[in-house]
């Protein structure tokens, strides 16, 4: 662990410098780290657990959880194919903007709001 928070702005630095983003988390609920990875244009590597396989959806590879060999295979194949590696970056970029921006989330919880209050304001 971190003994101080890193910046905003070294994070954001750290994470455009990355050519792809592993998690291996063996639970994980969500993940607010893979937003920020794929803000940044990170393709995911990480593991089917949990909230995982929702939030990366087609951005990245989902691996079995524990099997450090099927991580450094998924590694080794983005580390390997540019193409594919540059598709998921802009899968994944595009996926943050337009599923997990903070405006899109307020209009789908309002949209919720007003279908339950049965369309009243």
């Amino acid at each position: 662990f971190l003994s101080q928070p890193i910046p905003l702005r070294k994070l954001i630095e750290y994470y455009s410098a990355s050519d792809f983003f592993i998690l291996p988390s063996l639970w994980e609920p969500f993940g607010i780290v893979l937003l920020e990875a794929m803000a940044c244009e990170n393709p995911i590597i990480s593991t089917k657990v949990g909230g995982i396989p929702e939030v990366v959806s087609d951005c990245g590879l989902l691996v079995k959880p524990r099997s450090p060999e099927h991580i450094a295979e998924a590694a080794n194949k983005l580390i390997d194919d540019e193409k594919i590696r540059k598709k998921l970056s802009r899968k994944a970029r595009e996926r943050s903007e337009k599923v997990f921006d903070f405006d899109v989330i307020a209009r789908k919880v309002e949209r919720s709001y007003k279908n339950y209050l049965g369309g009243t304001q």
